[in-house]
């Protein structure tokens, strides 16, 4: 069988983004988002499902015990400024297990964030919250600031029919689950390829100074390509990440709003257009013709 080398390059970029995403991670707990071990905080309220016994014997975890539970993944989940972690069953009356798994984070993108990283595009999307997939024995999907994964290791049709069940009465329990974040909507729509929208929230291609960005795939004819955004408070912060990135690469520029070309000599050229509180870019393109016409088509819409 002969390889799609497109498909082969698109998981080898994603598998490249979690690599260096991970490997500049700190395992550190912002103390903002400390909490006393098995506080409960109330807010999680599991649905009582028609044929299956609810059962609530997890505590709930925080950022500074959740490696009890995820273990090495848990620092992933922290960056993304992780809350808490509200655990339940689903039992029948054969003893199948369903369990439902509400990530809690500080605020929408983040619960985005991290499930933008753990998906691919070839999944299959259905509607479960504000954004879900199913599998054969799993419904992952977010909705406002939860990330919730539901899922079960017993096998059958019957099964597979009641995992998507208890994940829209989940989901439905969680409430309204509101828009995907707003700078996605600022990404073109041509050439896009469909759900490669991601958050990473720190070390964004492996610069700690790289961080909440925004990032979407994109093929033009032989292209396939990265378009990124980063939506900052200021123009100062804009300055200080690009002071940051031409120190780190030795070059030598006047430092002020327009468009900046970068040799990282780790991803390569990058074309970049700072504008006030938003910097965007290009990353992975040979023709810098095909570069700015989509960097013009999003400041089209940025500005």
């Amino acid at each position: 069988m002969m390889l799609n080398t497109r498909i082969f390059s698109r998981w080898i970029r994603v598998l490249m983004l979690v690599l260096i995403f991970v490997s500049g991670i700190q395992t550190v707990v912002p103390a903002d988002l400390a909490h006393k071990k098995n506080e409960v905080t109330g807010d999680i309220v599991f649905p009582e499902i028609e044929g299956w016994k609810l059962v609530q014997d997890y505590p709930v975890y925080y950022p500074e015990n959740l490696w009890d539970y995820i273990d090495g993944a848990a620092d992933a989940y922290l960056s993304y400024l992780f809350m808490d972690l509200h655990i339940a069953e689903y039992v029948n009356k054969e003893g199948t297990i369903i369990k439902a798994e509400v990530y809690h984070h500080k605020a929408p993108e983040y619960a985005f964030g991290i499930y933008s990283i753990e998906r691919i595009p070839e999944y299959d999307f259905q509607e479960y919250g504000t954004q879900g997939y199913a599998e054969e024995s799993l419904v992952h999907f977010i909705t406002t600031d939860y990330y919730v994964k539901v899922t079960t290791n017993s096998s059958g049709e019957e099964i597979r029919k009641s995992v998507p069940v208890v994940a829209r009465k989940v989901a439905e329990s969680l409430g309204d689950p509101g828009p995907m974040p707003k700078p996605l909507q600022l990404f073109p729509e041509k050439g896009k390829v469909t759900n490669s929208d991601k958050f990473i929230a720190d070390n964004f291609l492996g610069h700690q100074f790289m961080k909440r960005v925004f990032t979407a795939d994109y093929s033009e004819g032989n292209e396939d390509f990265m378009l990124f955004l980063m939506d900052k408070d200021s123009p100062e912060e804009c300055k200080k990440m690009l002071e940051d990135y031409y120190a780190f690469t030795g070059q030598t520029v006047e430092l002020k709003e327009g468009p900046h070309t970068i040799t990282d000599k780790y991803n390569g050229t990058i074309y970049v257009i700072w504008d006030k509180n938003c910097i965007w870019g290009v990353m992975n393109i040979e023709d810098p013709a095909t570069g700015k016409k989509f960097l013009d088509l999003m400041g089209s819409k940025i500005r």
